[in-house]
């Protein structure tokens, strides 16, 4: 081949595998001049630069590379030159395939400068071993860089990522501080979950504020994906899956985790590390959320339940029990005729006539009474009840727990002597001939079932009971905190999840079962207020 038929395309590639650092990008620079004098001192035309800054050599699926691999189909270029044989590649598998292989067969001369290897001059028999070489110092490098990664993980040392996590920002020590302009973002999340939003609600409300999304925000602030990111949707477009990770990242409580992922040798894809296998440090940040609000979130996600296209969210989720079983009750959506929500909440067990079924709007209309009722007493008289709160003695009122706890015991109990009766007269109706040996056996495995349920709940309760009689409470402090409550809501406020959690600690409700139409049935409610239930309660007694 004449030097004038020689196309050359120049390939220099730098990344962190190579032990160097990610900054020292000149490299290229080097690279590329190094590599033009000896194309231009041999009178080779050089076509055009393929460069890829930042990118593994033992992954091929490179944006330069695969240019590269165009333009040698087009027969744009027909030689390609490498600083040495590892910028082309680490992995000695696909780097041997494209010298013994890919090259070959498309008459494509392959020229490494530094190593004098030049596939025009024949079969080079040291040239696989170089290649596995390269790759086994690739895989030492790795090790050593895991290796020290590793102890900087356990040690909790500070780290400076590319884009730190959104919200926050880094001090001249690489330490996280809340960033001004996205630290508010974070605190509205939060605040709107606790209202009772649901991921998607938040994410429309975001939208509508014209908060751009963290993707883009990295890319304006910190360069992230430059040139190589596209945004296919607005630049506003949050979704419920990025509000959803931010409400369960503990992180915005000024957690540190390190190790949350680990990154393959050669394909370079990341295994997610389970949370207890990661190295954790608490407190180790500046918070942008409180744990006592992260905590709240956290429970009200894990009860979330949502049905439907609209995704109704159940804000009375972890509130609302069985006033005959005591088990939670369900949350149930359907359309109406006028396209608004029929939600139900109603018991799980279906445990018997007089259980627990209500509608939400009535629920709301006699929680919003009751709550405002309780303040205007409360806060009219809020001397006399903090002076009634402190002289009270903790041997003479149990806690809030314990009250719940004992309540639930005679539920349960209640509802085992019920079955009972049930099997007795079950008997008697298959003795009878009243009910055949099938529908009897089935009928007794049934009762069975639910009596063994709840003899195990009732072991389990009487274990927490034991806990709570050692734990005194400080009366005088929990009722401050609930007067302070009381004084944040209004009629408007005081149905919110995030105020309902604050104050209520669980809601129990039963019926006459008298009419055949559930939400026509006479309804009886018990509200239990959060840590000075009883004190309330009697203060209130008191006072009419």
């Amino acid at each position: 081949m004449l030097k004038s038929e020689v196309k050359v395309g120049i390939y220099c590639r730098l990344s962190q595998d190579d032990g160097t650092n990610y900054n020292e990008s000149v490299s290229i620079s080097n690279q590329r001049e190094i590599l033009t004098k000896y194309a231009n001192d041999l009178g080779f035309e050089i076509v055009d630069y393929y460069i890829d800054d930042g990118y593994s050599g033992l992954n091929f699926n490179r944006p330069g590379f695969r240019r590269m691999m165009h333009d040698c189909e087009l027969g744009r270029i027909n030689t390609i030159i490498t600083k040495d044989l590892s910028r082309l590649g680490r992995d000695h598998i696909m780097t041997d395939y494209y010298i013994t292989t890919y090259f070959p067969d498309r008459d494509i001369r392959y020229i490494a400068y530094s190593e004098n290897i030049d596939t025009s001059k024949g079969e080079d028999e040291i040239l696989p071993l170089r290649s596995f070489v390269n790759e086994m110092m690739a895989k030492d490098v790795s090790k050593k860089v895991t290796f020290t990664i590793t102890n900087q993980m356990k040690t909790g040392k500070d780290v400076k990522t590319g884009v730190p996590l959104y919200g926050y920002m880094y001090d001249d020590g690489n330490r996280r501080i809340p960033n001004p302009e996205t630290a508010p973002v974070i605190e509205l999340i939060f605040r709107l979950f606790l209202e009772g939003n649901t991921y998607a609600q938040i994410a429309k409300i975001l939208e509508e504020k014209e908060i751009i999304t963290p993707q883009y925000y990295a890319y304006l602030k910190y360069g992230y994906g430059k040139g190589t990111l596209h945004f296919t949707r607005g630049f506003y477009s949050w979704n419920r899956k990025t509000v959803r990770s931010m409400l369960l990242n503990d992180e915005y409580t000024g957690t540190f985790r390190r190790g949350k992922s680990k990154q393959q040798f050669k394909t370079k894809k990341k295994k997610i590390i389970k949370k207890e296998d990661q190295y954790v440090f608490e407190n180790k940040y500046e918070p942008i959320i409180s744990k006592e609000i992260f905590d709240e979130a956290q429970f009200i996600a894990s009860s979330l339940k949502e049905t439907g296209e609209r995704r109704t969210i159940n804000k009375y989720v972890g509130l609302v029990y069985c006033g005959i079983c005591g088990k939670a009750l369900r949350h149930r959506s359907s359309p109406r005729v006028n396209n608004k929500d029929f939600v139900r909440l109603s018991c799980r067990a279906a445990c018997s006539n007089e259980r627990g079924t209500i509608l939400y709007e009535d629920l709301d209309k006699i929680l919003k009474k009751e709550i405002m009722d309780l303040r205007n007493v409360i806060l009219n008289n809020k001397d006399a009840f903090l002076t009634f709160a402190k002289k009270a003695s903790s041997k003479a009122l149990v806690t809030d727990e314990y009250s719940i706890l004992i309540n639930e015991r005679k539920m349960c109990e209640k509802e085992i002597a019920k079955k009972e009766e049930y099997i007795k007269s079950s008997y008697e109706h298959k003795v009878d001939g009243i009910l055949t040996d099938s529908i009897y056996n089935n009928m007794m495995q049934e009762y069975n079932d639910i009596i063994e349920k709840l003899e195990t709940r009732i072991e389990v309760i009487d274990s927490r009971i034991e806990n709570e009689k050692i734990t005194k409470p400080d009366y005088e402090v929990d009722a401050n905190n609930f007067v302070k409550a009381l004084e944040q809501i209004n009629p408007i406020t005081c149905l919110q999840a995030v105020n309902l959690n604050l104050i209520i600690s669980k809601i129990y409700v039963s019926t006459d079962g008298k009419k055949k139409r559930r939400e026509k049935m006479n309804k009886k409610i018990t509200i239990v207020y959060k840590h000075i239930d009883g004190i309330i309660k009697e203060f209130i007694n008191n006072q009419n």
